[in-house]
């Protein structure tokens, strides 16, 4: 074991990070010693600015709040920053679509449905309500609602193609081309979606690529790298099959993304173990992050 993971200081930074109310201590402590060591600055008190500094940056270091610019630690943090960043944007992009689906509903609702269709609009609108309670059941494994899920979409527009196929009234055809800008406003909605998850993907990628790992993390950095590119690839498989495809290729797009997800965590744990982070710090934030 390496003399940095022997020693003292990160064993004691270790202890001092297991009770998560040091780190706020530290953090409002070292602040207010850091603004006093300011004052004393600028009042030209220079024994008690350098006191004040010294117990600042003791403070925040064993908070968590800075490492070495050039350090395993720094390394580490960068990867996570990064990680972190591509986490928030895809699951905004994914939320920004699921938004939109309930207004979509809401939208289809609001048609004034001719009398010689209320019956197919009330149709319509309970095959709705069963594709939204598919998607939002956990219970359901991935592949399995998924593969509901895709499968409620697409009879979803063969019926509204059936509908379309009779109208022969101003008010049915009226109907049926309000139906048709809906669905392929939700078509376009959903491809901005999945194209803004991807793209922060890439941007994952082209952060890694940038990065500099330490001797000790350089092979499983590149193992990071190939795990994001494996997601990457099963995350447009994926849109694609879920746009595109039959349920049964969606499902087996959503097995596949499954799995890209697991390979992904395992890197992350292979990265920390590679350079002893785990027993410098407390157990950190990567593996609770989902993609």
């Amino acid at each position: 074991m390496s003399s940095e993971r022997r020693s003292t200081p990160t064993a004691l930074r270790r202890a001092f990070l297991a009770n998560a109310s040091h780190r706020v201590f530290a953090w409002w402590t070292g602040m207010v010693a850091a603004g006093v060591a300011a004052f004393c600055l600028l009042e030209n008190l220079w024994v008690p600015a350098a006191l004040g500094g010294a117990v600042s940056a003791v403070l925040l270091w064993l908070g968590g709040f800075w490492v070495g610019p050039r350090t395993r630690d720094a390394y580490v943090r960068r990867v996570m920053y990064a990680w972190e960043a591509w986490a928030t944007e895809a699951d905004w992009a994914n939320s920004s679509f699921s938004a939109r689906e309930s207004r979509y509903h809401s939208r289809i609702e609001r048609l004034p449905a001719p009398q010689s269709y209320r019956a197919e609009h009330e149709r319509l609108l309970a095959m709705l309500s069963d594709a939204e309670r598919t998607l939002g059941d956990r219970s359901i494994a991935p592949p399995d609602r998924v593969r509901q899920s895709v499968a409620a979409v697409r009879a979803l527009s063969a019926t509204v193609d059936e509908l379309c196929a009779t109208a022969a009234q101003a008010d049915e055809r009226q109907f049926c081309q309000a139906l048709k800008q809906a669905r392929e406003e939700r078509r376009t909605e959903y491809r901005t979606a999945t194209q803004r998850a991807e793209r922060a993907t890439e941007k994952l990628l082209a952060k890694l690529a940038r990065l500099r790992p330490p001797s000790a993390a350089h092979d499983v950095h590149a193992q990071v790298r190939q795990s994001f590119q494996g997601y990457l690839e099963a995350l447009q498989q994926f849109h694609a099959a879920c746009r595109d495809g039959t349920p049964e290729e969606a499902a087996h797009s959503a097995t596949s993304l499954g799995g890209a997800r697991v390979a992904l965590q395992s890197s992350a744990r292979k990265l920390r173990e590679s350079l002893g982070y785990n027993e410098r710090w407390p157990s950190d934030d990567i593996d609770d992050i989902e993609p």
